[in-house]
């Protein structure tokens, strides 16, 4: 470990009882034990650093910063399991697990840490580049429409350009979207709840 890194000169000569010395045979190695530099993780993920149940089975990391050639392992994990991936990085360092490489739908929702590393072709890692994201794949509960609609149950002539439709178990700040079909044609309106999770188109 105290020698340079690069080409290493390794000769063996014998000595006989006598004291007499051979020529050396002769062999190179090459020494390389310098860790590579840490990888970069783009950010923020999945464009907001939030991963939703859509999103659960093929989140997308990407980075730079690799050596050509080398391999980059993604670890993401909630401290209590984790899901790993190795991609090459290419010719230009960069380097991205896509698809459904990286499924975190086993996950527990809440932080994620995202971990990459390198490693070179003489088997050195780098330490290890980090970030987090959120995971939410939690469906929210069903919200409730207020009943009657239109007071009656009835939209009669002078109510069909403005039906009301309220209703309320939204949490705050989440959107409700109200689908109204005849099973040929449909209307959807979206409105946000209010802090008390109560929502009116």
């Amino acid at each position: 470990s105290g020698l340079n890194n690069g080409t290493l000169t390794v000769s063996a000569t014998q000595a006989d009882t006598a004291g007499n010395t051979s020529t050396a045979a002769t062999q190179t190695i090459t020494l390389d034990n310098a860790a590579p530099s840490a990888v970069t993780i783009t950010t923020p993920i999945e464009t907001d650093g939030l991963v939703n149940a859509a999103e659960d089975n093929d989140v997308l990391i990407a980075g730079s910063g690799a050596e050509a050639g080398n391999s980059v392992t993604v670890t993401i994990t909630d401290n209590n399991s984790s899901v790993s991936r190795t991609v090459t990085a290419d010719n230009s360092g960069n380097w991205t697990l896509s698809g459904s490489e990286l499924d975190v739908s086993g996950l527990n929702n809440g932080t994620l840490t995202v971990s990459a590393t390198q490693a070179d072709t003489a088997g050195n890692t780098s330490t290890a580049a980090t970030q987090t994201i959120t995971l939410d794949n939690a469906a929210p509960s069903a919200v409730t429409i207020t009943t009657p609609i239109e007071t009656d149950g009835i939209v009669n002539a002078a109510e069909d350009n403005d039906v009301l439709i309220a209703g309320s178990g939204a949490e705050a700040g989440n959107s409700v979207t109200v689908t109204i079909t005849d099973n040929n044609s449909s209307v959807s309106r979206t409105v946000t709840a209010d802090s008390s999770g109560n929502w009116t188109l």
